[in-house]
């Protein structure tokens, strides 16, 4: 997947078949879509433990869009203080659309979804279940822009301390 994104330009289309896939990807500020063709059960982002699967943090627009995946198995420790969330989005506002992302545990913010730096996506058509953290245990948004969470579902999610579906901190949020 890294690769497909690495040798994208800008409107470009990634296209995924089935299959699980082993390893992280960054968006690296393409304005590209990554799609899994055949949905969210058949195409798999296993990280492995990783600490951000998915990484967009160089400034990308609503028009860089994930969709159709199921992310999972995204882990850190206390050392990782700052690189929460399965899908790390710092200062950009892509679009991630139908899409499960399941089964991460982070060591203190967002296991799911770390939102940083007036990060403003657009999440819709999400499923976020079996996440574990200290505060926010699917997501957690910390200096917010004005992101957008729609047609989603947050369950069996948990934190030790706030927020077992969704954590808002350190500045005035909007999260609609």
């Amino acid at each position: 997947i890294q690769a497909g994104i690495n040798f994208a330009t800008p409107t470009d289309s990634v296209l995924v078949g089935p299959g699980i896939y082993f390893g992280t990807a960054n968006f690296l500020g393409k304005e590209i879509n990554v799609v899994g063709i055949e949905g969210v059960e058949e195409t798999i982002l296993d990280g492995e433990g990783a600490f951000n699967i998915v990484t967009f943090a160089n400034g990308e627009s609503r028009n860089a869009v994930l969709s159709g995946f199921t992310i999972q198995n995204g882990r850190s420790d206390w050392a990782a203080y700052h690189t929460e969330g399965a899908v790390y989005i710092d200062g950009s506002s892509p679009t991630i659309r139908n899409c499960i992302i399941q089964d991460c545990q982070q060591y203190y913010y967002g296991s799911a979804i770390g939102l940083w730096h007036d990060a403003s996506p657009l999440l819709d058509g999400l499923i976020l279940r079996n996440n574990l953290s200290i505060h926010g245990g699917a997501i957690a948004a910390n200096g917010v822009g004005d992101a957008i969470l729609k047609n989603s579902s947050i369950y069996n999610n948990h934190a030790t301390s706030t927020g077992g579906g969704i954590y808002a901190g350190w500045s005035t949020q909007k999260l609609r």
